[in-house]
């Protein structure tokens, strides 16, 4: 079910965003284990096969701006960046 749903998930982002170059986080899931690592590796690999994907480093990637990459704590208010 895993497999078939993540699939779902890749061929719509696919779908959707063609010609995009999609970002992942490399995340280390060696503390996390079954259904949750199981489902991020299979969307990732889904995903992989079926457009550009690119792995980034996961730290800050919540507090850098996706346009300047400018890293602060505080740059944020909900999803808009300052």
């Amino acid at each position: 079910q895993i497999k078939t749903a993540t699939g779902t998930v890749a061929n719509r982002l696919v779908a959707k965003h063609s010609r995009t170059t999609f970002v992942v986080e490399d995340l280390d899931l060696s503390g996390c284990r079954g259904s949750k690592r199981f489902a991020y590796r299979a969307l990732q690999e889904s995903l992989g096969r079926k457009a550009v994907t690119e792995a980034v480093n996961p730290a800050y990637t919540s507090q850098m701006c996706p346009s300047c990459g400018h890293i602060n704590r505080n740059n944020r208010s909900g999803t808009a960046f300052k």
